[in-house]
């Protein structure tokens, strides 16, 4: 799963630490851009965060911008700097691959799409989406009409979209995040890059909380005082495995009855928010009414 990052105006940069776990994570290629002038700026191709710093810094990026930032997981499309985010809103393929251009709309996207992608041009999902749906001259022209900004949602899913226009406003579909640990006052589309940030602090003993990895392969990580679980699924979604208690039931059906019983509670939450039981710690694991795993959330969920 990619992950995009946004740094509203007036937002401090993620640290270098926050910046090394997204790019860890996707390790795919990066992109970021930003408004000025009248202009949308797309920069990406970069395969190496050092490259991507370097880059933040060529253009002259501070905290007074608005920066998006895109760190990618290869889903459709090959593993080149070419398919790496941000995309102008054309149909022309060479302004898509384009590593820097100038634009009117810039867009970054987290997620699947569910069309055939144009993989004879290695074009990816999003960029297949961009040259044939938002880049059609009726589409563009009224991209924020509200009928077509719903079709637009209705088309995109699950997935987490991204536009960024010419006035330095940035358009939001689909459900992003805010990270209430760190109050960074940036937007994400999601947050899942924080289980290697979460494990290192681990090794240091002051995390006790508990995180979600969904990554390339979909796992699922929680912890309590004693150890991690998890369980995981490869890019078919069958079950690949669980991981934890060494007398847990070590099989397949297990796995998949914990990952299927995950709830979403706030890390502070003192309710189940299934049956309602109260909650004895924010520390605990499970409901010991109703059974459900909890996956406590550090964020607030932006609609």
């Amino acid at each position: 799963m990619c992950v995009i990052c946004i740094k509203p105006e007036n937002v401090a940069m993620p640290p270098k630490e926050r910046l090394e776990a997204m790019f860890d994570s996707n390790k795919d290629g990066c992109g970021f851009m930003y408004s000025r002038k009248g202009k949308v700026v797309i920069r990406k191709g970069f395969m190496k965060l050092k490259h991507f710093q370097k880059g933040i810094k060529q253009e002259g990026i501070t905290d007074k911008d608005c920066l998006i930032m895109h760190f990618r997981i290869a889903t459709a499309g090959s593993v080149n700097p070419k398919n790496t985010h941000p995309f102008p809103v054309t149909s022309d393929m060479g302004e898509l691959k384009a590593l820097r251009t100038e634009t009117e709309f810039g867009i970054a996207h987290n997620g699947i799409l569910q069309l055939e992608h144009d993989s004879h041009h290695d074009l990816s999902d999003t960029m297949t989406f961009i040259r044939d749906v938002l880049a059609e001259p009726t589409i563009k022209k009224n991209m924020f009409n509200p009928a077509v900004w719903y079709l637009i949602e209705e088309a995109i899913g699950s997935s987490k979209m991204v536009i960024l226009d010419k006035e330095k406003k940035f358009h939001l579909l689909g459900d992003w995040v805010l990270d209430k640990q760190t109050n960074d006052g940036c937007y994400y589309s999601n947050l899942n890059f924080r289980w290697r940030e979460s494990k290192e602090e681990d090794k240091k003993g002051v995390v006790n909380y508990y995180t979600y990895h969904g990554g390339n392969s979909g796992v699922h990580d929680w912890r309590d005082e004693e150890r991690w679980y998890g369980c995981g699924y490869d890019k078919s979604r069958h079950i690949t495995g669980f991981r934890g208690d060494e007398n847990a039931q070590d099989d397949k059906e297990f796995a998949k009855g914990q990952t299927d019983n995950l709830v979403y509670v706030d890390y502070d939450e003192t309710d189940c928010p299934h049956c309602g039981q109260k909650i004895a710690s924010p520390k605990q694991v499970a409901c010991t009414k109703c059974g459900k795993v909890f996956y406590r959330l550090h964020d607030e969920v932006i609609n």
